[in-house]
């Protein structure tokens, strides 16, 4: 193999073609890995990713769908009664 310095332009740029390829194929490998163990993680100890990500709950009315609460605010009357009925909020989250 040719040093660095005997390369001419054209085969360094080859090189260093080659190199970036390599390096993204293989971060994308540990990357696609590393997402692979969190969401086996997250299924082992029953732990909802969306929480993990700041992703924030809605909450729907079960007798009307179309109402929704952000969880932001004061509750909405649909949610009280439901919660006065023995519900709660994780069974009024949307899906």
């Amino acid at each position: 193999m040719k040093s660095l310095q005997d390369m001419t332009d054209d085969e360094l740029k080859e090189q260093r073609q080659a190199i970036e390829s390599e390096l993204q194929k293989r971060l994308a490998k540990q990357k696609s890995e590393a997402k692979r163990q969190i969401v086996e993680l997250a299924k082992n100890h029953n732990i909802d990713l969306g929480e993990l990500a700041g992703k924030e709950k809605v909450y729907k009315n079960p007798e009307n769908p179309w109402e929704t609460w952000s969880g932001k605010g004061r509750k909405p009357k649909w949610v009280t009664d439901a919660l006065e009925q023995g519900k709660t909020l994780d069974d009024l989250a949307a899906s």
